[in-house]
């Protein structure tokens, strides 16, 4: 019994981080699914507002992309986000060392 309601949490709670994934290794995963979904919103952008307007299809797709890049960034590591932070007011290049 204790074995299912630790897996009913874990299903309640999400994805948690592995103990065998590294931290970083999991942020550059959520990058690349944020990356991911980025290109195909644009994609759905590149077919222009008609496209958007008048398929339900369409405006599904470009919500759920939008879904996948908050799911994923909710996740990063707050050493992450806290770094990315102090970027705002540095030069791209410093910022390439995180």
């Amino acid at each position: 019994m204790r074995g299912l309601r630790k897996l009913a949490m874990w299903w309640v709670v999400g994805d948690a981080p592995r103990p065998s994934v590294a931290r970083g290794q999991r942020d550059n995963d959520l990058i690349e699914h944020i990356l991911d979904a980025a290109g195909k919103l644009a994609e759905i952008v590149a077919a222009g507002r008609a496209a958007f307007d008048d398929s339900w299809l369409v405006r599904s797709a470009a919500e759920r992309q939008l879904e996948i890049i908050g799911e994923a960034a909710g996740k990063l590591s707050e050493r992450l986000v806290s770094g990315a932070q102090t970027c705002r007011s540095v030069k791209l290049g410093a910022c390439a060392t995180l």
